[in-house]
C-alpha cells in the first residue's frame, strides 16, 4: 500500500483495498435453483456448510445433523444445514421433517441456518435436479452421514469427491471398509452386528447426546480451522464473493468523506 500511495501521489490512508471478486454461482455452473438457494440463505456466508441429501426415513438419523450444526453454532461457528429431501412426500417422512425442523428450532437454529429443500422448492420433494444436488455438494465443506444402514452411500463418495471433510458412522462397518481412513468416524448405532457376518444391530447409548455432539462439533471446528485447504476454500468463498466485496469494500467507499 506505501507504494502505491506514493506512486500515484497519496497519503497511505486514502489508499483502500478492494480485493477481486468472483461470482462465484457463475464460476462454479450452478443451476438456477442452486443460486436463488444461495442468495435467499446467504449459504457463502457459513463457516461450515453442511449437505446431506436424503430420504427421510428415520434411519437416515437426520437430526444428528442437526444436533451438530447446533453445536457448531454454539461454539461460535456460523452454519447452514442443507438437507435435500427428495421422495419424501407423505406419511411419516411428512412427519419427521417436522420433528426435524422443530428440533432444530429448539436448538437454536434459525430458517436461515436449517433448509429443507422441499420447503424452498415444492417441486424438489419428489425429484431434485441432478445438478443441483452436484452443487449444493460443491458448497458443502462438511458431510455427516449418520444413517444405520446403507448399500453403498454415493453421496458420501460424492461429498469426499467434491473435497468435504467427512464425519462417517463408526458403528457401521461398510463405512470405513468403503472410505478407508479417510474420515472421521463417529458412533451412531448400525443396523448389522459389528463383525458384519453375524444378525443384530449396534445400539449406541450416550450419557448425554448432546455432550457427544458437541465432541463432534469441535472436531469439525479443528478440522476447518486448521486443514490449510478448507480454511482456505471458506477463506475465499466467504470475502470473496460478489456481495462481500461489495458491501465491505466498495459500498462504503461510495459515502466516504474526506
Amino acid at each position: 500500500m506505501p507504494r502505491v500511495a506514493n506512486n500515484f501521489g497519496y497519503r497511505e490512508d486514502q489508499v483502500k483495498t478492494v480485493h477481486h471478486p468472483i461470482d462465484v454461482c457463475e464460476y462454479l455452473g450452478f443451476h438456477e435453483l442452486t443460486t436463488r438457494m444461495v442468495e435467499r440463505y446467504r449459504l457463502l456466508d457459513a463457516d461450515a456448510i453442511i449437505v446431506y441429501p436424503v430420504r427421510l426415513d428415520r434411519g437416515k438419523q437426520v437430526q444428528f445433523c442437526v444436533r451438530v450444526a447446533s453445536q457448531l453454532k454454539r461454539i461460535n461457528r456460523s452454519v447452514r444445514l442443507v438437507v435435500v429431501d427428495f421422495h419424501s412426500t407423505g406419511g411419516d417422512k411428512v412427519v419427521y421433517r417436522r420433528e426435524l425442523r422443530n428440533l432444530g428450532t429448539d436448538l437454536g437454529l434459525n430458517e436461515n441456518e436449517m433448509v429443507f429443500t422441499s420447503e424452498f422448492a415444492p417441486e424438489t420433494r419428489v425429484s431434485c435436479p441432478r445438478q443441483v444436488v452436484r452443487d449444493l455438494m460443491l458448497l458443502c465443506n462438511v458431510y455427516i452421514h449418520p444413517s444405520v444402514s446403507e448399500t453403498y452411500s454415493l453421496t458420501t463418495q460424492e461429498a469426499g469427491l467434491c473435497g468435504a471433510f467427512l464425519v462417517l458412522n463408526q458403528d457401521f462397518p461398510p463405512m470405513r471398509s468403503v472410505y478407508g481412513p479417510y474420515a472421521s468416524y463417529w458412533q451412531f448405532s448400525g443396523a448389522i452386528h459389528f463383525s458384519g457376518r453375524e444378525d443384530g444391530e449396534i445400539k449406541t447409548e450416550y450419557v448425554d447426546i448432546m455432550d457427544y455432539c458437541y465432541a463432534i462439533a469441535q472436531r469439525i471446528a479443528y478440522e476447518l480451522d486448521n486443514n490449510l485447504v478448507l480454511a482456505q476454500q471458506r477463506q475465499i468463498r466467504k470475502t470473496r464473493n460478489l456481495d462481500y466485496i461489495f458491501r465491505t469494500q466498495l459500498e462504503p467507499l461510495l459515502y466516504a468523506r474526506d
